[in-house]
């Protein structure tokens, strides 16, 4: 059984201890199935703000050189054809920035080919690049 077929049982399972809790302490029954589909739908809202969380503290991409862009803004261009490049390829839709994508490193094209930009640390944060040239 996987947890999409488990969860409307566990559900189910929180309404009616939340009901028998209810009865046995003179609270009205529906308050005490209603208390039990809030514990029961408390799960996925917290799992929902860790998620949250964590793409705001490590972004996939950093924000643009031009300041403009957030990570969230870039429009994705597509993976080169070559097979041994493995990069990913998105523009800045402000400045029109071209970026390159391997791995931990983030570059941006100048005109003679593609500068380091910033690069992941050990926490998954975004840095500047130690090779760095705008």
């Amino acid at each position: 059984m996987n947890l999409s077929r488990a969860y409307p049982g566990f559900i189910v399972l929180c309404m009616a201890v939340g009901g028998i809790l209810a009865h046995r302490s003179d609270v009205s029954f529906l308050a005490g199935v209603a208390g039990g589909l809030a514990v029961g739908m408390l799960p996925p809202l917290l799992l929902s703000a860790i998620v949250g969380l964590m793409l705001a503290w490590c972004p996939e991409r950093p924000p643009c050189v031009c300041g403009k862009c957030n990570s969230d803004d870039y429009d994705f261009i597509g993976p080169m054809h070559i097979t041994e490049d493995k990069a990913y390829y998105y523009k800045c839709p402000r400045c029109g920035r071209d970026y390159r994508s391997q791995g931990s490193k983030f570059d941006f094209k100048t005109a003679h080919g593609y500068s380091p930009y910033m690069e992941m640390s050990k926490w998954k944060r975004w840095k500047m690049s130690t090779k760095q040239s705008l």
